[in-house]
């Protein structure tokens, strides 16, 4: 039967991710994705094995910057 098609999904950051499942059962082929990040794994039709590696691949680095406090808004620059 496969997996079901997907889910809303919302973290205990309140932050809503939609994870979708596309599970090819002639082909072996199981499409996994989180919003716009997408993963395909491999196993053997015959018997479920999973034939492609079962770590996931490294997260791309962070574009998070931290905040700055600033106690004297006097001495930025300014425009």
């Amino acid at each position: 039967q496969g997996f079901a098609v997907g889910a809303s999904v919302t973290c205990s950051t309140g932050t809503k991710r939609i994870v979708n499942v596309d599970d090819d059962l002639h082909r072996g082929r199981l499409k996994v994705s989180i919003d716009s990040i997408e993963e395909i794994f491999y196993y053997d039709p015959d018997n479920g094995a999973l034939l492609s590696p079962t770590q996931a691949p490294p997260a791309p680095p962070s574009v998070y910057v931290q905040g700055v406090s600033v106690k004297d808004w006097s001495s930025l620059p300014s425009d």
